[in-house]
């Protein structure tokens, strides 16, 4: 391999070695020390250094076969990627080393984001790639035919379901242009498909395939994120451009950048194409997304045609214009030593002096969330800190806070994020002192300190991967802030102003519609910015989050954490949506955007929010149809009253309100009245005006009721209950209701009417009484027309909850039922049969004392010994109910419903059993019915054998049941008992029988009788029964 001298060369073999040299002191320390942290994190050849890159990436820039082996030896990942998304393989291709591009290749390296546009240092590797990619498509997809499905996977695929395929990308890259014939002949795909193939084409020099595409697959080179003629000026495809050109494409057309041809032409000098571009009417006087001119880009990308340049007209006149950064094209020649175009850029300024100064070669450290968000992560893995928690979705969110966090010293924001950019992944350099000078320093010792605040905060307020810890939501400000300030920070506290709550409904319980474009953004910015100086803004949507605050007003300071530098000056609202939309990948006309307004406690008193009025006099509506046109008229469909309380504009809604001329029931374009947004917002000086208007629903205002109510604020309540609409007041009644409030309970009933059985979030005013047990509300309820017999649906009535289990007021129920205690409620019902249901002894005692009929059935025809059976309560406080009910129960044995009922209490019981209660059912069953009682075809007392249920045994025997019944195979009780070989003291149930006259010699269905299959017993206790059994000799019992 040649030596290789290039600056680019020294500094990757540099950095390989240092990080080869930091694995082998980690590898060491951990041997040294196998506890946690280290044994948890250890070290191998896939740790990479602050770039992302592994010891692999480092080995393919260099094109180094003996490091490239010896990290595959060592089991490196070959697809990791590095900070700017490269695997090893790009780096290989891009700087023309083919062999080790082949190695990785055949080491199975993905390359389902490698392309031969990368390759285009070297035709050998071009060639080779191109081939490579032929290859795979042949196999994978033999025809067009099934141009999605491949019939087999490999390196170059990886993604699934596409908007443009793999295949025809991958047809398009390579030229193949049969078979994209074929494909768009067969399938008739979509303009969007085959103008994407356009592109694809265009930038990898697929000549004959653009025209093709062009000619006769009426393709166009729309703008979609980029055109085929930028792409093949920025990939040097003259030819390409050369055919596009004389087709008469757009030239003028930008990328997603905002880039035309022109400006890649110009940042690749190629300058024949750039004349031509200039002579067909390109512009040269656009910006692009940052606000750099061409003449920006020209000496940032050192252009040596720069000086034909400035002679075209108006070109020169940009050497003054700023970007978005505040730079100028001179400022861009001195921080990257353009030497050679100072004297034409600085106008008579002493170039010595210029060379001299601090920003002479050193461009400034760049602060977007990138270059931060790697040097965290890269702190965290170097000091053994688990990375879970650091997820890369997001943490603008955090960002958007903390700039909010820092507005009154932004320069200390922006100095520590370029403190932080510019760590260089040294560990020494993390614990070296704080330059003194550096206002950081009054609060870290070292730049490892200030890295461990600022990751925290980040995490914290980005807050994605912590939502599994705390259930905080992601745009919980309020909260979140609240949980870790410290005691210094109390008037920091975070004030919400205008929310748009994540998965909000608006009246009518639908999602709330928060689409939203350019104009309907400009308008609520356009009325926010009249807010005080000293109002916070986050703007969330289409993945990304903003933020701004009102420097004055009118008056705007944007962030947006992907912003390299710091945004020069203030801007304004439509500045701000401008840069917002185009910023925004993914935006589309019309994305989703919640939009929050807030301040800090510190800022209240100077932000004299309760004077500010949002409208000027003449702006005010003068009629309805005034205000009804303002709706018509307005991006979003706001009324006044929406912007006045949008704005937390107090005087406005007072003066509107008075007015009467805003429909308060209006709705905007996203479904939400004024009222709603009120509430969204926690706006409560605002609801408590709108509690004067007459047409308020009331209902709508309950959880600001019931929140005035807990907060003790007494001139809401007293405006609540003089309020015309006071019925609708029932949520307050449930209130009052859980804190036994009953002054105000008897103020809602007699002063507000309320309809005391209205039900209300599936339950009644009653039941939430009754669970109380307080005697004076429940009796207040009753003197009100309180019902007992009604639902609320989910077969819930009063009567059922006065008789629950644990209920405090069975008492004043059965008195307020004086005589009708046989009444069903809505559920079919009685008071025994929910007492019976509940296994509710204590009721049931009380309610027969009352003269309550335990033969009652419910409407459903179920008995009381029915609905106990199907409690679902424990067998013991089931039991001292059926001792109630059976000792009150009168069987009537004629009947064929109560023979059913004491052949299923007999059946229970045994299985459950209680001697005493077991004996009072007896009572009342003559044996002929238990002898006739069979159970899935077996008689009752073979059923409790095997079900080893013996206990009820010898109750039985002594009530006079058959001692004999016969099983299905012909056997005796007692043949079962000698022959269930594993019940416990049959020996004592087997003698029982015999001595109750159990038959010994009667034969089942195999010819055995009871006295031989004891004497072939194996049990020598059972051959000696027997053996008594044949002498009649007298048996023991025990």
């Amino acid at each position: 391999m040649p030596t290789d001298h290039s600056p680019t060369h020294a500094r990757d073999l540099q950095r390989f070695n240092q990080l080869k040299a930091l694995i082998i002191k980690r590898r060491a320390f951990e041997a040294a020390h196998p506890y946690p942290p280290y044994c948890l994190y250890k070290t191998d050849f896939n740790f990479t250094d602050v770039h992302g890159n592994s010891l692999l990436h480092y080995a393919a820039a260099l094109g180094d076969m003996d490091k490239l082996r010896e990290c595959l030896k060592n089991n490196i990942d070959i697809d990791r990627k590095n900070n700017l998304s490269q695997q090893a393989i790009h780096l290989a291709l891009e700087n023309g080393h083919l062999a080790v591009a082949q190695k990785l290749f055949m080491e199975n390296a993905d390359c389902s984001d490698v392309h031969l546009s990368q390759c285009q240092r070297n035709p050998e590797q071009t060639a080779w790639f191109k081939e490579a990619i032929e290859q795979w498509l042949k196999a994978a997809f033999p025809s067009a035919k099934n141009y999605r499905t491949p019939r087999c996977t490999g390196q170059f695929f990886k993604q699934k379901g596409e908007i443009h395929p793999v295949s025809l990308r991958r047809v398009a890259e390579t030229g193949n242009t049969s078979f994209l014939k074929s494909a768009i002949r067969q399938h008739a795909l979509p303009p969007d498909v085959v103008n994407h193939l356009l592109v694809v084409a265009a930038a990898n020099g697929q000549l004959h395939t653009v025209k093709y595409l062009l000619e006769e697959a009426r393709a166009i080179s729309a703008p979609g994120g980029t055109t085929a003629l930028i792409e093949a000026v920025k990939n040097g495809h003259g030819p390409v451009v050369d055919y596009l050109l004389s087709q008469n494409v757009a030239i003028n057309q930008q990328d997603s950048l905002k880039n035309t041809a022109l400006s890649y032409a110009i940042t690749r000098h190629d300058k024949g194409t750039a004349k031509r571009l200039l002579a067909l009417g390109a512009t040269c006087q656009h910006e692009n997304l940052i606000g750099n001119s061409l003449l920006h880009l020209a000496v940032k990308s050192g252009c040596p045609f720069l000086s034909d340049l400035l002679g075209l007209p108006g070109f020169a006149d940009r050497r003054h214009h700023r970007n978005m950064y505040g730079f100028t094209p001179f400022d861009l020649a001195v921080q990257h030593q353009r030497d050679e175009w100072l004297p034409l850029l600085a106008e008579g300024q002493d170039l010595t002096a210029i060379k001299q100064s601090a920003a002479y070669g050193h461009p400034p450290v760049p602060i977007h969330q990138a270059a931060v968000l790697d040097n965290m992560l890269y702190r965290l893995k170097l000091n053994y800190r688990d990375t879970r928690y650091f997820d890369h979705d997001g943490h603008c969110h955090g960002f958007s806070f903390l700039h909010s966090l820092y507005a009154d010293r932004e320069d200390y924001y922006f100095a520590t994020l370029r403190l932080m950019s510019h760590w260089n992944g040294s560990e020494d350099d993390l614990f070296k002192p704080l330059n003194p000078a550096l206002p950081q320093a009054a609060w870290y010792k070292n730049l490892d300190e200030l890295f461990e605040q600022w990751t925290n905060d980040l995490l914290w307020f980005q807050h994605t991967q912590l939502r599994t810890i705390d259930s905080l939501r992601q745009t919980d400000r309020q909260n979140q802030f609240d949980l870790i300030k410290g005691s210094s920070q109390e008037n920091s506290q975070y004030l919400p102003l205008y929310v748009e709550p994540e998965h909000n409904r608006d009246e009518q319980g639908k999602p709330v519609n928060y689409a939203r474009g350019e104009a309907e953004l400009l308008e609520i910015l356009s009325y926010m910015t009249r807010m005080p100086s000293g109002i916070h803004f986050e703007f969330i949507g289409g993945g990304h989050t903003t933020s701004a605050y009102n420097k004055k007003p009118h008056s705007l300071a944007y962030y947006d954490s992907n912003f390299t530098f710091k945004l020069q000056g203030n801007t304004h609202a439509q500045a701000v949506i401008r840069k917002r939309l185009d910023w925004v990948e993914g935006a589309g006309t019309q994305a989703r955007y919640l939009i929050t307004a807030f301040c800090f406690q510190k800022d209240v008193n100077e932000l004299k929010l309760s004077t500010f009025t949002v409208f000027d006099e003449q702006e005010f509506p003068k009629s309805a149809a005034e205000a009804m046109q303002f709706q018509q008229h307005s991006a979003n469909q706001f009324t006044p009253l929406h912007i006045a309380v949008m704005t937390r504009s107090l005087p406005a809604i007072k003066r509107l309100l008075c007015d009467g001329f805003c429909d308060i029931h209006a709705r905007d374009r996203s479904g939400r009245s004024a009222l709603k947004m009120a509430l969204d917002s926690h706006f409560y000086d605002a609801l408590g005006l709108f509690l004067t208007s007459p047409d308020i629903p009331l209902d709508e205002l309950s959880g600001f009721i019931r929140q005035a109510y807990r907060t003790n604020e007494k001139d809401i309540l007293q405006a609540a209950l003089a309020h015309p609409k006071a019925r609708q007041l029932i949520g307050l009644l449930l209130e009052a209701i859980q804190k036994e409030d009953l002054p105000l309970i008897q103020r809602l009933l007699s002063q507000a009417k309320i309809d005391v059985n209205q039900s209300v979030s599936d339950t009644l005013p009653l039941i939430e009484a009754l669970q109380t047990g307080h005697e004076g509300i429940i009796q207040t309820f009753f003197n009100h027309g309180a019902s007992l017999f009604i639902t609320c649906g989910y077969a819930k009535t009063p009567l059922k909850t006065a008789f629950l289990s644990h209920s405090r007021c069975m008492d004043v129920v059965i008195a307020r039922l004086n005589g009708n205690l046989h009444r069903l409620d809505a559920t079919g019902m009685a008071a025994i049969h929910h007492a019976a249901e509940q296994a509710n002894a204590l009721a049931l005692r009380k309610l027969i004392s009352a003269g309550a009929d335990v033969r009652q059935v419910t409407a459903g025809g179920k008995s009381v010994f029915q609905l106990l059976g199907d409690s679902s309560w424990g067998i013991h406080d089931q039991r001292e109910c059926y001792r109630l009910l059976i000792g009150q129960y009168q069987f009537d044995l004629s009947t064929e419903s109560d023979r059913q009922i004491l052949q299923q209490l007999l059946v229970k019981l045994a299985l459950s059993y209680d001697e005493h209660v077991y004996q009072l059912l007896l009572r009342q069953c003559r044996p002929e019915i238990i002898d006739g009682l069979r159970i899935h075809g077996q008689p009752f007392l073979h059923y409790l054998i095997r079900n080893r249920c013996l206990a009820p045994l010898a109750s039985l025997l002594a009530h006079g049941v058959q001692v004999d019944p016969l099983s299905e195979d012909g056997n005796t009780p007692l043949m079962a008992l000698i022959q269930a070989t594993t019940l416990p003291n049959r020996h004592k149930i087997i003698a029982m029988f015999i001595d109750f006259g159990a038959e010994v010699t009667l034969k089942n269905n195999q010819g055995k009788c009871a006295l031989l299959l004891m004497q072939q017993s194996t049990d020598d206790h059972i051959r000696q029964i027997a053996e008594d059994a044949r002498s009649e000799s007298p048996l023991r019992m025990g």
